[in-house]
């Protein structure tokens, strides 16, 4: 996927995030993209992990991709902080 396309998709998931500072950043060698979420990966076009579509040949959208991983990793760690509260 091109450069330009990934920065496009992570513009547009950060504009929705308007009160927050940008959560995706794109890192690059050149060679591999990696999009990142606090330092965390979410997707490198090295080791894409989107669901693949057989019958159209495509992967899905990765805006969705992102945004199905971004709502993971926010659901983790609300249940870490609940259990940690549970606990103090």
């Amino acid at each position: 996927m091109k450069t330009e396309k990934i920065l496009s998709i992570i513009f547009l998931i950060n504009e929705e995030c308007e009160d927050e500072e940008s959560i995706l950043s794109l890192q690059t060698n050149g060679f591999c993209n990696q999009i990142v979420l606090d330092q965390v990966l979410l997707w490198s076009d090295e080791d894409d992990d989107r669901k693949f579509d057989e019958t159209l040949n495509q992967y899905e959208p990765l805006e969705d991709f992102l945004t199905r991983e971004i709502e993971k990793r926010v659901d983790h760690l609300l249940a870490v902080l609940q259990a940690f509260k549970k606990k103090r």
